[in-house]
């Protein structure tokens, strides 16, 4: 399972969560039925169209 946890720019990464980091990056990645390996040409089909669909969001500069 994929877990996406966005860190503010100014906010620096903890010891605890470096070491996590490290850790996880040390497992193999296991693909399934669910989350299957996929091909050169389907990554490549799937980032074309995500750029195709990407909206720009705009960051404010007032806080």
């Amino acid at each position: 399972m994929l877990i996406k946890t966005y860190i503010p720019k100014n906010q620096s990464l903890t010891a605890d969560e470096i070491e996590e980091i490290e850790t996880a990056a040390k497992y193999p990645i296991t693909f399934d039925e669910d989350c299957p390996e996929l091909s050169d040409a389907q990554i490549e089909k799937y980032f074309r169209d995500k750029m195709e669909n990407h909206v720009v969001k705009k960051e404010s500069i007032f806080a």
